[in-house]
């Protein structure tokens, strides 16, 4: 008579340790990909968020030259500096509102700064001002300010990602009289 081995139930302890092995290993990727795919995203956020500041930063300044008054924009290039009265109609008062905005190059921040003054019979009061807002802090490397008759370059070039920069520009041409 064959005697019959005794039917197993289970798995042996090396089964298991493979088993285990092998779901660390394929665990231990997906993780991986998961961390780098994270990353990926995250620095992509950051450089379309810095963009964005970037254009919108433009944007602002094309429409503060358009609201301004045309005869009054003063442009220092040495100082790397550009002021401008500007209108603004005032919801509450039903009324135009006169400020003397002033874009300027932070060197230190490598950053470009707003500031917002009240005016008063036509003169600036540095005491009091409304807003400042700095844009674009250590990504600015580069900031230049020309005034070649009637017109007007602002140029500055950020940094986006590591080591990539763009370049944004605003030209506008002064409709004096």
């Amino acid at each position: 008579m064959i005697e019959k081995k005794p039917k197993r139930n289970g798995y042996t302890l090396v089964e298991v340790l493979v088993s285990v092995a092998i779901l660390f290993i394929v665990l231990t990727i997906v993780y991986d990909f998961f961390i780098n795919i994270t990353n990926v995203a995250r620095k992509q956020d950051k450089s379309v968020n810095i963009e964005l500041q970037a254009k919108r930063l433009q944007n602002d300044i094309k429409q503060w030259f358009q609201m301004s008054d045309q005869n009054l924009i003063e442009c220092y290039p040495l100082s790397k500096r550009v002021g401008m009265y500007v209108y603004e109609y005032d919801m509450d008062s039903k009324s135009f509102l006169q400020y003397y905005i002033e874009i300027q190059y932070n060197n230190v921040q490598q950053a470009i700064t707003i500031n917002k003054y009240e005016t008063s019979n036509g003169y600036v009061n540095k005491n009091k001002r409304v807003q400042s807002t700095s844009y674009l802090a250590n990504k600015v490397k580069y900031f230049t300010v020309e005034k070649k008759g009637n017109l007007i370059s602002i140029e500055y070039i950020v940094e986006v990602k590591d080591n990539k920069n763009k370049k944004y520009e605003v030209v506008h041409y002064c409709r004096t009289n």
